[in-house]
């Protein structure tokens, strides 16, 4: 028999349940038990008016800024009457009609915007060489995404997916780029810049994109042919030039390299991939645990944006509502109460 606190609101709701006695004995009561409370996050998917929300909030929130605005490339000056100016050289300044206003200097015109005055709700449209499709770079499509590897992955609560959604609007650039795109990379990226950053969680190093290819096509070259057979610290590249007969495919590097950028230009597997590591690494863990700088270290090595990570946890914690949810709140004060509906005979 279930207890109270594992209960939940779409799976038992109007059933009927043997209910212990209060002074804790043997006898037993029927009851049919309603479950009423808010709909969190969790044990749901998205729609996609919730996600198109959750990003636009999340954009409205970052990088919020003081800027400067422009009439026709020309400052513009505001009255404290809010009459919008511009300055004409040193005979005064001048309403947006051409008409003259004023000799004395008023104060410059700058407005309050964020990342999303730049990006509005356009997503994955990115400038560098690998980047989403546009067919797929879309909310409906997104939002079918992610709820996929939500359901796939275990991320399941609102603490989980606040954690996994903070980390990759980190990663993607703001969901953004699927790409690193770098020329050139430094020397600790196992099998150079072939094998860069791609997907939601910037997928990194020759030998992680082989055990995701193994994920992806239900092989098991990375268990039998790689790990365990590497130098440590090896990447596959190297070991493959090491170990001439080590019973890969062959051209298997190049077949690869095809797969890689699978990660940066289709969405499923931009999406996908980061579900895999994040499960891979058992994040859900430290996500449970709400620990960004654990989650952060085990993601990138270090703690590369740590400050930003923690800013957008926090950040989609208020746009979720997260006080109010209900597997945090769950017990006597959460925000389901329960109705006992009539009793019958012990």
């Amino acid at each position: 028999m279930k207890e109270l606190n594992e209960l939940r609101e779409d799976e038992f709701s109007g059933k009927v349940f043997r209910i212990k006695s209060v002074n804790d004995d043997t006898q037993f009561q029927n009851q049919t038990l309603k479950i009423y409370g808010k709909k969190c996050y969790c044990n749901r998917d998205f729609t996609e008016v919730e996600l198109t929300n959750i990003i636009t909030q999340l954009r409205k929130k970052d990088d919020v800024h003081q800027e400067q605005q422009y009439h026709e490339k020309d400052p513009l000056y505001i009255t404290e009457e809010g009459l919008l100016l511009v300055q004409k050289g040193k005979d005064g300044y001048y309403d947006l009609n051409g008409k003259f206003v004023q000799k004395e200097a008023p104060k410059k015109y700058k407005k309050t915007v964020s990342k999303f005055d730049e990006l509005g709700i356009s997503i994955f449209q990115s400038k560098r060489i690998e980047k989403i499709k546009n067919d797929d770079a879309t909310i409906p499509k997104f939002t079918q995404e992610i709820n996929k590897i939500f359901k796939d992955y275990n991320i399941n609560t609102c603490l989980r997916k606040i954690h996994f959604l903070a980390q990759c609007y980190v990663e993607s650039g703001r969901f953004v780029d699927t790409y690193e795109g770098l020329t050139a990379v430094k020397s600790n990226y196992r099998g150079g810049a072939d094998f860069q950053g791609r997907g939601l969680k910037q997928i990194t190093h020759d030998m992680n994109y082989l055990e995701y290819y193994d994920k992806v096509n239900s092989t098991t070259l990375f268990r039998d042919k790689y790990k365990g057979r590497n130098k440590e610290g090896e990447g596959l590249t190297s070991y493959m030039k090491r170990v001439t007969k080590n019973g890969f495919p062959e051209d298997f590097l190049n077949t690869l390299k095809t797969f890689a950028k699978k990660l940066s230009t289709e969405l499923h597997y931009a999406c996908d991939s980061a579900g895999w590591f994040w499960d891979r690494k058992d994040l859900n863990k430290f996500a449970d645990e709400d620990n960004v700088t654990k989650v952060t270290k085990i993601i990138n090595g270090g703690d590369k944006g740590l400050t930003e990570r923690k800013k957008y946890t926090s950040d989609l914690k208020i746009i979720f509502d997260y006080e109010k949810c209900n597997s945090k709140n769950w017990g006597p004060n959460s925000n389901f109460f329960y109705d006992f509906l009539p009793k019958s005979n012990y």
